[in-house]
Parts: structure tokens; sequence; C-alpha cells
């Protein structure tokens, strides 16, 4: 028994080595960087750089966690919290992968050069996402994780990881759980005593406090100002992310009957929005509604695409290494179990290809198929294949060459993705710094001028990005965009009244908030706002204060 756990002890302290090997390599080569606005308004709304005062409630994650963030900056402010979250959250993840295959490693000098092989390996297939950190996708590598370890028999240790994956991003854990339940079931048809009443009652209590982590932020966002803003998001998601904002001219009888012309319109459609205090939750409530009953296409035909795209992404390699990956690993799989007449496996194969099959239908019919959640369910359905492939032995009595073969494809993949992915990320993030040296001189510029507010075009600003670990403190920020995911919500409005205004129309008329926007793109003109103005029976002029950088700040004055 002794020997057993110096083996496993062994095998984890490989994979955390190779885990932390991985990201010390990254971070060598580069600078951890959010990688949506979405994950550093997170940041700003949990430090307090956005109202002042670290809040739990960001509208994204589960309010426990938000509340936990909130308070762990509140006690410690000069630690990046969320920063140190996500990556220690990916870097955890990485080692029970690591380990999970380590473990079934006899030697350690074995053990050492596989560690070091799959840190390359995994990073050929994840090297974007650990450079671009993403809440998403590191939620989703939280449930690959959770698979593994429900195949290792460590239960309430995979139902944590679930619950902190839920919290972090409640939608992409779910999207992922049905591959948790087959997970469950590939131990259980390989393994039927693996399954006991301890088990069942850990994942009874697991679903239990996912449940209160649902009640805990229904209670946390159940006054009016949050009720509200929470039908705004949700309508603004359907519309901005699903829908489409409906044109003025194909649907004016929809801004007729809102009380809308031409110009609000515009406010939809270039995301500037908080510009025009009609559009509400029940405006944008009746804009989803509207647009999703004159979708152009049908259910049926949506079907039909979802199909064909399905296909299409197969045959023309839209994502070529881990389709190949996996297809690979499916034949594999399938012509084991064939083989050794194992019907189970046989029919586990099947059935997860089936499966897979139908999220992916799900995922191309709703049009959303962001890397951030496909490459999560990539490896989690991997994952999978390599559970069955373990637990039901069917690499057992295989010649040494044809044992040798999933490695050899799996190096080959990795050879292929440091080119490809390690090509892209590098070019991105060469890329992004360049970008980033114009955003960072416009943020000095409008740190130096307290006296006023900062609106900022949306689609100006959404090409920046920002650095995890910038040794900054958090502080107040007297900028924020017109429009986005935050806008229109009780915090927003806190962090305006910091500045004597509730709404970006008063800010601006009153001049104590400045409108920015880039000039080196002709769409980003400011003369919407004028044309806004107008149509609700105001006179403005926009003048130019002064050029930053690309940017351009404008007075509004009303005339």
């Amino acid at each position: 028994m002794s020997q057993i756990r110096s083996k496993l002890s062994t095998a984890c302290s490989i994979a955390v080595f190779a885990a932390v090997l991985f990201f010390a390599a990254a971070a060598l080569c580069f600078d951890f960087t959010y990688d949506l606005n979405d994950d550093s308004t997170i940041r700003d709304i949990v430090s307090g750089m956005y109202t002042g005062v670290p809040d739990g409630h960001n509208a994204q994650t589960l309010y426990p966690l938000g509340w936990i963030l909130a308070l762990c900056y509140r006690i410690l402010p000069e630690v990046p919290w969320f920063a140190c979250l996500l990556i220690a959250l990916a870097a955890g993840s990485v080692a029970v992968l690591f380990g999970a295959v380590l473990k079934r490693i006899p030697y350690v000098k074995a053990r050492i050069c596989s560690g070091i092989l799959m840190a390359i390996g995994f990073a050929g297939l994840w090297i974007y996402e650990l450079v671009f950190v993403q809440y998403t996708a590191v939620a989703g590598l939280l449930m690959a994780a959770a698979a593994v370890l429900i195949f290792e028999k460590r239960d309430l240790s995979a139902g944590i990881l679930a619950l902190v994956s839920c919290n972090l991003r409640s939608e992409m854990m779910l999207f992922l759980v049905p591959l948790l339940i087959v997970a469950a079931a590939i131990r259980f048809l390989s393994d039927r005593e693996s399954i006991t009443r301890r088990t069942l009652m850990i994942y009874a209590a697991v679903i239990l406090v996912i449940g209160a982590s649902f009640a805990a932020d229904a209670a946390a966002y159940a006054d009016e100002g949050w009720s509200s803003f929470r039908r705004f998001f949700d309508a603004r998601t359907t519309v901005y992310d699903y829908t489409g904002v409906p044109s003025y001219d194909e649907n004016k009888e929809l801004y007729d009957r809102l009380g809308a012309g031409p110009a609000t319109a515009e406010l939809l459609d270039n995301y500037n929005f908080e510009l025009s205090e009609a559009i509400d939750a029940d405006f944008m409530e009746s804009a989803a509604s509207y647009a999703k009953a004159h979708e152009p296409l049908s259910p049926g035909r949506k079907l039909y695409l979802a199909c064909y795209t399905y296909g299409y992404r197969f045959v023309h390699g839209e994502e070529i290494l881990w389709d190949a990956l996996l297809l690979a690993t499916y034949l594999f799989c399938y012509h084991l179990a064939a083989g050794k007449k194992d019907a189970k496996a046989a029919l586990l194969t099947l059935g997860l290809f089936a499966l897979r099959s139908v999220l992916w239908l799900f995922l191309l019919y709703m049009g959303r198929i962001p890397e951030r959640i496909t490459h999560p369910f990539y490896l989690t359905e991997w994952i999978l294949l390599l559970g069955i492939l373990l637990h039901f032995e069917l690499l057992t009595g295989m010649t040494r060459p044809n044992r040798r073969m999933p490695a050899g494809l799996l190096v080959l993949i990795a050879i292929c993705g440091l080119a490809l992915n390690g090509a892209k990320t590098v070019q991105e993030y060469k890329s992004r710094e360049e970008r980033n040296a114009k955003w960072d001189i416009l943020r000095d510029a409008m740190a130096a001028d307290d006296a006023h507010f900062y609106l900022l075009d949306v689609y100006s600003t959404v090409a920046y990005s920002e650095k995890m670990f910038t040794g900054e403190a958090p502080a107040y920020r007297n900028y924020d965009c017109m429009g986005g995911w935050i806008v229109k919500s009780p915090a927003a409005s806190e962090k305006r009244a910091r500045y004597g205004f509730t709404s970006a129309a008063e800010g601006l008329l009153t001049g104590k908030a400045y409108f920015v926007s880039d000039h080196t793109k002709a769409e980003r003109d400011p003369g919407f706002i004028r044309e806004y103005f107008a149509e609700i029976g105001k006179n403005v002029r926009i003048d130019a204060v002064k050029d930053v950088s690309d940017f351009t700040i404008y007075q509004v004055i009303e005339e």
C-alpha cells in the first residue's frame, strides 16, 4: 500500500510540475491577457475599479463567487484576485488532466518525459486560451477536469470543480453536464461497484449546492433595479448574440410602436444605446420578441443549415486539429471495441458521437460557436473517449507498435498545433501589443483629467484588451462604454453618479462627460449623437476638444 501511495504521490508531483512548467513557459514568452472586455469588466466590478467599491453584482458570474471575490478585494485590494483565480483554476485543471495519465506510467523517468511531452502537446491545442484567458473557457476546462475525476472515483473533488465552474460561468457548466453524465455512465458500465450509495449522496449534495448557488444569485438580484436590469440583459443578449438588431427601414412598424425614430435605431445598431433613456428593459424585450418572431429563417430551415454546417465543418477543417484528433480517436475506439466484441464499449462510443452531434447541432442552431465554447467541448469529449479506452481495457493485448499509434497521433497534432496555433497566438499577441499601446495613451489621458467623465464609443474600444497582472492597485476609472452588457445597471448608475449625472444624455449635455471615438475610422464619426438629440427635439453641436493617439475627445454643447 505504501508503494502504491508513493507512486501516486510521485505521479501527482510530476503532474503539478508539468502544469507549472506549462504556465511558467507561457508567462516567460507572453503576458497573460484578458481575452475580452467581458473578463476585464468583471474584474473592474469585483475589484472596485468600476464604482469605487468592490461589488459582487457583475451579472456574469453567479453572485456567491462574485461576493467572495469582492470580499477578497476589500481585504487585500492590491492582489489581482480575479486574475489569480482564473490562472489557478486553469493550472489546477491541467494538473488533474496530466496526473490522470502519469499515474498509469510505471517508471519515474518515463513519467517525467511524458509530463513534458503532455505539456507541449496540450500547448499545441490550448496555447491561445492559455495566453488570452477567458472565463468561459476556464469554466469549460474545469468541467473537463471534473470528468477525469469522475473516472478516478474522486467524486467529491469532481463535484467541487463542477460547482466552481457553475459559479464562474453557469451556461458553460450546464452545456457540458451531459458529458459528465456520460463519464459517470462509462464508469458504472465498466465497474458497477464503483457507483455506491456514498457516490449518489455526493452527487445529490453537489446538485443541491448548485441549486443553492442559483437561489442565492436570484436573491441578490431580486430588488427592482437589478431585476429590471436582468430583463434588459437577457433581451440584449438575444438581440445582439442571436437575432441581430432589427433594421429601421425593414422594421419601421416596430420602432413606430416603440415611439422610436431612425436615430434611436442607429443607437441600437452601433451599440451606444445608453444615450437613449427610452431604451429600457421593456423596449429591449419588445425588440427581442419582435426579432425572434420575424426571423428570416424558419425553425426547419435553421435545423437544416445546422446539419449542413455540422458536416461542412468536418470536410473543410474549420477546427482541423481538434476534428482530426477526435475523429481518429472515435475510429480507433470503435475499431478496438468491435474487434474485441465489446458491445458496451462500442455502443458507448456510438452513443457519445450521437450526443456530441446533438450538442453541436444545438450550438449551430443557436448560431453561437466561439472557440471559448467549442475548445472545452472538444477537450471534454476527447477525455470521455480515453475513458472508454481505459475503463473497458481496449488497449490490453495490443502489440507495442499499435499501442504507440495514439501517442504518435498526439505528438503529430501537438507539432501541428504549435506551428498553427502558436503562430496565430504570436501574431495576435503582437497585434494586441500595438493596439493596446494606443489604448494605454488614451487611458492615461483620461485618468489625468479627473474633472470629467468619459463615455466611449463601444466599437472604438472592442479591439483593445488588458493584461491580467499589471501591478496596479484597483482605483476608480472615470470612463465607461456608452453601451455594453453592464450599462443601464445599478452599478453603471452608481459609477456615473460619482460625477453628478445619471444618464449619458445628461452627462453630455451638462458638460460633465465627454465623448470619445476612434477618428481613424469614418464609421465612428460622432454625428449619430447630433442626429439622436435632433430626434428628441434638442439642437447640439459637437466640438473636438483634442486628439489623443487614434482617438478624438468631443464635447457636446446644446445650442
